[in-house]
């Protein structure tokens, strides 16, 4: 079967890319073929620092010099930072998550079998402004299958306009089989749209750990003991845990994320880095620090002890979901205090791949209703 993937654009995100390339792997592995569907990027306003501006003066002749810059634009009174792909997360995308991109999903009629929309909070407006698309409103009278696996509304607060609401309202009546990410998903769909439907876990978990292994290769380092953090949101209460947990285990410490916003200029950025590297910080790891959802699923996936910061701005019902399913409350902090003994408590692995085999049991029988595996 010919099927298309809509999820948000594959830019620097690492958990949004790896849950591109699982949902793809997946789908494959039942012998679909299978490509992400991206529009290009049209960015309404452009904001240029002097060195951008005369980056692109000097090197105008060279097509495509304006697109490698990074910019930031402003849809719908939200403005936020629009990074281009690095090359590394370029040539990962490339290689093994192929896309179609186009000036309109409107184009690409007759081209697909099914649309499949998610994962990730791609039903989030404050993340994917032109919120209908992401309901498939572009396909509302195409002859193809429809399918919601595991899209996540990000939040718990409701960031829809009453138009929205109930427009996305009668296109999801048209998507044949729908389910979600989180519970608050279930309730936000029953509550707005009218409609029952089922979690499931997000695409990253339908791999197993020797999928995302075969990626990095078999040279894995374990002689070093390594502390892992991975933030997305740095501030000082994070910064004190990670001050702590480096005293308490006088471990080798690898950030994966950026550490930049607090305008440190001891501080590495970490954009240029790969998938490849970033996965293999999860895999050396002797305890994991993070404000990421992404950042907990490898954490479980490889059986890494971790301890998350609750991140309330990029939505905690991702969070509570997660640790919820495998009975990992505890593991999620909100300040330095909370930390005490926690990194010493054991995590029954057992009973964690038990679940997880369960999750990727629905997940399959989901798809088996939708026709998109066999027995």
């Amino acid at each position: 079967m010919r099927i298309g993937i809509l999820s948000l654009p594959l830019n620097t995100n690492f958990g949004g890319i790896l849950q591109a390339y699982a949902l793809r792997k997946f789908l494959v592995k039942e012998g679909h073929d299978v490509v992400h569907i991206e529009k290009k990027n049209k960015e309404s306003l452009v904001y240029w620092t002097s060195s951008q501006f005369y980056r692109w003066w000097y090197g105008r002749r060279f097509v495509g010099q304006l697109l490698r810059l990074n910019e930031t634009r402003e849809l719908n009174h939200v403005k936020y930072n629009v990074r281009k792909r690095t090359k590394p997360i370029r040539d990962f995308v490339d290689m093994f998550v192929p896309r179609r991109v186009v000036n309109t999903f409107e184009s690409l009629q007759n081209e697909f079998d099914c649309i499949i929309v998610g994962s990730d909070q791609i039903w989030r407006p404050h993340y994917y402004p032109e919120i209908e698309e992401a309901f498939l409103a572009f396909a509302d009278n195409w002859q193809v299958k429809k399918i919601a696996y595991a899209p996540s509304f990000g939040v718990e607060h409701w960031e829809f306009t009453d138009k929205q609401t109930e427009r996305c309202k009668e296109l999801l009546k048209k998507i044949d089989v729908v389910s979600v990410r989180e519970d608050q998903g279930k309730e936000i769909c029953k509550r707005n749209f009218n409609r029952d439907v089922i979690r499931l876990v997000d695409p990253t978990m339908l791999l197993d750990r020797e999928d995302y292994e075969e990626l990095v290769g078999s040279n894995i380092n374990t002689k070093k003991k390594q502390l892992t953090t991975y933030i997305l949101d740095m501030n000082a209460g994070k910064r004190e845990i990670i001050s702590k947990l480096k005293t308490e285990f006088t471990m080798m410490a690898v950030e994966l994320g950026s550490l930049e916003k607090e305008g440190r200029q001891d501080e590495t950025k970490r954009s240029d880095i790969s998938i490849e590297y970033w996965l293999k910080g999860f895999m050396h790891a002797e305890l994991i620090f993070t404000d990421s959802f992404h950042g907990c699923v490898f954490a479980i996936l490889f059986h890494k002890p971790f301890i998350v910061f609750g991140n309330e701005d990029r939505g905690l019902s991702r969070f509570k979901t997660l640790l919820n399913l495998f009975n990992l409350e505890d593991r999620m902090v909100f300040d330095s205090s909370q930390i005490n003994e926690l990194y010493k408590r054991q995590i029954d692995w057992d009973m964690i791949d038990l679940v997880v085999q369960k999750e990727r049991a629905k997940s399959h029988n989901f798809f088996k209703e939708a026709n998109l595996t066999g027995e």
